[in-house]
C-alpha cells in the first residue's frame, strides 16, 4: 500500500497532442535483438609462426639430414687424409730445402767460379781490388775495358759464392792487376800462415790490391786474421804467395802501478 502523501501517476494529456500513441509502432526504427557475437578467427602464437609441426615439416627435416650427411662425410675424408699413410701409400712431400752456400772464394774451386762470372760479365778478370772472405768477396772492378789511361771509374761487385751483384760506382785508386793471375795461389793457405800466428784465431780475410807502381813493395797480398780481445795478425805477400813481412798486434795486460 502506497504512503498517503503520494500520488497516483496518470500520463499529461497535453504531452500527447502531438499524437504520438505508445501502442502504435509504425514509423519506429528496427530494434535487432540482442545475439552473442561470432567466434573470432583462430590467431596462431608466435612458436606456432616459427616453429612447423606436422606434415610441412617434411623438406626441413630433409633439409638438416642432407647437412648432417654432408658433414659426417667431409670429417672422414679429412680424418683419413691427416692419418699416418699405410703400407703401400706414398705421400708426396715438398720441403724447402735451405739454400746452400757456394764453396769458398778462398779455395781452387770458389776462386775459378768467381773468376768465370767476373769474366762473363765484365769481359775481362781485371780488378783494382778484391776483397775474399771465407763464403763471399767484395771486387772493386773498372767500369769498362781496356782501362784507358786515367780512367779511374769503377764498379763496386759481391760475390756472394753463386753469382755477382753490383753494388754502385766508386774510383779506382790503384793500378788494376789481373785477378786471374792468382789462379794457382793457395789463397786459403795464406789465411792459415796469418791465423798460426795468433791463439784461438776465429776469422781471417784476404785483400788483394796492386801497390802503386811507384812503390817499391812487391806485396799484393794481405792476410787479415783476428782473435778474442782485440789480437790481430796481418801477413804480406808476393804475387807467387811468398810472404814477404807480417804484423801481430797483442792486447798487453796492464802494469800493475
Amino acid at each position: 500500500m502506497a504512503p498517503p502523501e503520494w500520488k497516483q501517476y496518470s500520463p499529461d494529456p497535453q504531452r500527447r497532442s502531438d499524437g504520438f500513441d505508445p501502442a502504435d509502432t509504425a514509423g519506429r526504427p528496427e530494434i535487432t535483438p540482442y545475439a552473442a557475437p561470432e567466434e573470432p578467427p583462430y590467431v596462431r602464437t608466435v612458436e606456432e609462426r616459427i616453429v612447423r609441426r606436422g606434415p610441412q615439416g617434411g623438406g626441413s627435416k630433409l633439409l638438416v639430414l642432407f647437412l648432417l650427411a654432408v658433414v659426417v662425410v667431409g670429417g672422414i675424408v679429412i680424418g683419413r687424409a691427416d692419418r699416418d699413410p699405410g703400407p703401400g701409400e706414398v705421400v708426396p712431400r715438398i720441403a724447402a730445402e735451405p739454400e746452400r752456400p757456394g764453396p769458398s772464394p778462398m779455395g781452387a774451386q770458389g776462386f775459378g767460379r768467381l773468376l768465370a762470372a767476373l769474366q762473363e760479365r765484365q769481359g775481362s778478370t781485371l780488378v783494382f781490388q778484391a776483397v775474399l772472405h771465407d763464403s763471399y768477396a767484395e771486387l772493386t772492378v773498372p767500369f769498362a775495358t781496356p782501362v784507358a789511361r786515367g780512367d779511374q771509374r769503377a764498379l763496386e761487385l759481391f760475390w756472394d759464392g753463386t753469382r755477382l751483384s753490383e753494388r754502385g760506382d766508386t774510383s779506382g785508386r790503384m793500378a788494376p792487376h789481373d785477378l786471374a793471375d792468382l789462379a794457382r795461389t793457395d789463397l786459403a793457405g795464406l789465411c792459415t800462415t796469418a791465423r798460426a800466428l795468433l791463439t784461438a784465431a776465429d776469422s781471417c780475410y784476404l785483400i788483394i790490391a796492386r801497390p802503386d807502381p811507384a812503390s817499391t813493395q812487391r806485396t799484393l797480398i794481405s792476410a787479415w786474421a783476428s782473435a778474442p780481445f782485440d789480437a790481430s795478425a796481418m801477413v804480406r805477400f808476393d804475387r807467387h804467395g811468398r810472404k814477404v813481412d807480417q804484423t801481430v798486434s797483442r792486447p798487453q795486460p796492464d802494469s800493475p802501478e
